[in-house]
């Protein structure tokens, strides 16, 4: 890949709203490996090579929710409870931090 190509697949059609999920994933690990702020990782990502295709506001509301929702106690419980609503495959680690924000904002 050229330094430009970051996706194993460039000519790929993705969404909006998929690359905000993209770039949430890319965030959330950031958060948890490097242990930074959230400020940081979104600033960080919002710099990243291809993101004004992404949608900012889902990405922003994903991470953060993402980030807010991996310190309240209990999220295991809702991710299971959501699980119990709609069956998916069980997600795991950052994959089932983001499912929490998502699906709370098409609910509420």
């Amino acid at each position: 890949m050229n330094d430009k190509t970051t996706h194993a697949n460039p000519s790929k059609n993705r969404t909006p709203r998929h690359r905000a999920r993209e770039f949430a994933l890319q965030g959330l690990y950031q958060w948890l490996l490097n242990n930074e702020d959230a400020t940081t990782v979104v600033n960080n990502i919002r710099a990243a090579h291809g993101f004004e295709k992404a949608d900012g506001d889902h990405f922003a509301q994903l991470l953060y929710g993402a980030i807010k929702d991996s310190v309240i106690p209990g999220l295991d419980l809702t991710i299971e409870l959501w699980r119990s609503c709609w069956p998916v495959p069980k997600a795991q680690g950052p994959t089932a931090q983001l499912a929490s924000p998502e699906v709370n904002s098409q609910i509420s």
